[in-house]
């Protein structure tokens, strides 16, 4: 389908476009190849499936900040203050996703864009001796910033300067609005555009090809059930027999419902040992990622005394070419399943894994929420309960 096809797809009566999903479906067309067009102005912007998740989850808990990405980058050398704020109003600009605001419209939750900035870039000064301890605890006051979704801005950037010890920049944004792949390209975008001003060119970059709401609208478009029927009967029929619930052993009964005070545990490994891993996936003709994979999922399915396991993983969800410079919310978790039965550990093992990471990853389009939803619906799925995460409790 071209672009001038979806733009005339989007113009048929209800009961054609149904007609329309029905034969594409049937011709095995999957909606991720439909091309992504502008979208109507004339039209109330819906949430995406993972803004609908967020935003609801959000509603439940409205003082919760958990649901907020940051960033702190330490600056080097000299920094001209409103020279970096006017280049953030340009990224700012640049990208509607970053002027939005998710209000309620006949009982239904869709995006507002602002036309003007509203971006403040906030200035803590802390004394020249101010200990670490001082530093950490205002940027845990930054990052633990509560958004109010309707009434915005979502995001907000806060320099910590300190005389004689540099600049830190914080970057805190309520995940609705940005991924961690975004967060990225904000930085990246800034640096870009700081560079032009100082330069004395005040141009903005160019626009980038689609912005956050076309994809939304073209996801509510086309990602229904009828045209990802297929993508639905393999899942549900992979997952059939799947283990949704972990036996993995804890040293603490479950709480009702998720605190989300946890804690991080993190181990280097030394170079030669590195190398001797790479050299591994490399005549094994996979990637490290999927060698330690391997090597978790074992442990797993030693101490949980299962020999199939389900992990989610995260994956960037861009799945058209023209999303990969847009800024928005399109991370996602996808399913990684894996029968051990009748694998010995070793080289078979990681063969099997490999092959459910390469099915994961060709199967993004299907929206995570979409497979909940379906899986849900199913009685043997007990998967929606306050104090597990939804299909896998174990994510990598």
């Amino acid at each position: 389908m071209t672009i001038h096809h979806a733009a005339l797809a989007r113009m048929l009566p209800a009961e054609k476009k149904e007609k329309l999903l029905r034969q594409l479906a049937q011709s095995g067309v999957s909606p991720s190849r439909i091309p992504i067009i502008k979208a109507d102005p004339a039209q109330a912007i819906p949430l995406s499936f993972n803004q609908e998740r967020l935003w609801f989850l959000q509603k439940y808990d409205s003082t919760a900040t958990n649901y907020n990405l940051y960033v702190v980058y330490r600056l080097h050398g000299v920094v001209d203050m409103p020279m970096l704020t006017e280049a953030l109003r340009h990224v700012q600009a640049r990208h509607a996703i970053l002027r939005t605001r998710i209000i309620v419209r006949n009982d239904r939750p869709c995006q507002v864009i602002d036309d003007a900035s509203s971006l403040v870039l906030d200035t803590v000064t802390l004394a020249a001796q101010a200990p670490t301890s001082a530093l950490d605890a205002v940027i845990q006051q930054v990052i633990n910033t509560r958004f109010d979704l309707a009434r915005g801005p979502l995001w907000g950037v806060t320099q910590i300067i300190q005389p004689d010890q540099g600049c830190h920049l914080v970057f805190c944004a309520h995940h609705i609005i940005i991924d961690g792949i975004s967060l990225r390209l904000l930085f990246d975008e800034l640096q870009q555009q700081y560079a032009r001003l100082h330069a004395g060119n005040e141009t903005s970059l160019p626009p980038p090809p689609l912005q956050y709401a076309d994809y939304a609208f073209w996801q509510r478009e086309w990602f229904q059930d009828t045209l990802l029927a297929n993508e639905l009967a393999y899942w549900r029929a992979r997952l059939q027999d799947a283990p949704l619930l972990s036996t993995f052993p804890s040293l603490h009964p479950r709480p009702a419902q998720p605190s989300t005070h946890g804690s991080r545990f993190s181990i280097t490994l030394d170079e030669t040992l590195s190398l001797a891993l790479k050299h591994v996936a490399r005549t094994q003709e996979t990637t490290p990622f999927v060698l330690m994979l391997t090597a978790f999922q074992l442990v797993l399915m030693r101490y949980a005394q299962q020999q199939r396991l389900v992990i989610g993983m995260p994956v960037s969800g861009r799945i058209r070419p023209e999303l990969q410079s847009s800024i928005g919310y399109y991370a996602s978790t996808a399913v990684i399943y894996t029968d051990f039965n009748g694998v010995e550990v070793g080289r078979e093992a990681l063969q099997r894994v490999k092959a459910s990471v390469k099915e994961t990853q060709g199967r993004q389009q299907l929206p995570f929420e979409n497979l909940v939803n379906m899986l849900d619906s199913l009685a043997a799925f007990p998967i929606r309960r306050c104090s597990r995460s939804s299909i896998s409790t174990i994510t990598t």
